[in-house]
């Protein structure tokens, strides 16, 4: 099985290489399916950033290409362990799935209300806890920490083609960039340049893998530490 992360260009493959895989801070636009709240208005739970690999095996996805782009670096099934990319859960509303997420959803808000009420009511950092299950952590909402771990890791039913495994980051990283203002910051120096890139080396890498009319110009595109990589060709359907 390949990991294999996908994009549009040479120009981005070697941005990629030189400054890591983007943590970008998607939106996962499911929090509506669990609560109204207006704790969750501007921001998601845990909006601080992933970056996301696709599993597949010699036949790729020809949707996803279309959508990603068709040049992709492939990692050591090694890296991605280590790493901690996990697998994504594919959730559709009432099923049994979303049903049992709902409920424990239920009991932990109620948990978290609970914790809040502990304290101070003009402090507004207990708040929070409500999108930053550190927070959460804090004030003792056990199950709330639980909850927001796992919504790190679902996706609406409608994106289970994409077969993702997903990293995120771990520390709350607060930033209303959007992805190109990401893209055109992370060559600047700077401590925040650990929080908005996944970093990787060569012997992190497989191999490359793309349609087979793109083999030789990919491969001619590859910095002098990447030219002992091979570049393979898959078939898309």
């Amino acid at each position: 099985m390949d990991w294999v992360h996908y994009t549009n260009s040479t120009e981005a493959i070697n941005g990629i290489i030189k400054n890591g895989l983007l943590i970008n801070p998607l939106k996962r636009n499911l929090m509506h399916l669990f609560s109204n709240s207006e704790h969750f208005k501007d921001r998601e739970p845990q909006q601080f950033g992933l970056t996301s690999l696709r599993k597949e095996g010699i036949i790729g996805s020809r949707r996803h290409i279309k959508h990603f782009g068709n040049l992709g670096i492939v990692f050591n099934s090694e890296w991605v362990i280590n790493e901690g990319f996990k697998k994504v859960w594919y959730i559709k509303e009432n099923t049994r799935r979303y049903k049992r997420l709902k409920a424990f959803f239920d009991i932990a808000e109620e948990e978290l209300r609970h914790c809040i009420n502990q304290r101070s009511p003009n402090d507004a950092f207990l708040n929070m806890a409500y999108t930053n299950k550190a927070v959460a952590g804090v004030l003792g909402a056990e199950k709330y920490y639980r909850f927001l771990s796992a919504y790190e890791y679902i996706e609406p039913a409608g994106n289970r083609w994409q077969n993702e495994y997903r990293f995120v980051q771990k520390d709350p990283f607060y930033t209303e960039e959007n992805t190109t203002e990401l893209i055109q910051s992370i060559s600047s120096s700077g401590w925040c340049n650990d929080l908005m890139t996944k970093k990787f080396v060569p012997s992190d890498v497989s191999h490359f893998v793309t349609q087979r009319r793109y083999v030789d110009v990919f491969r001619n595109s590859l910095p002098e530490e990447y030219k002992d990589k091979e570049v393979k060709w898959k078939i898309y359907t």
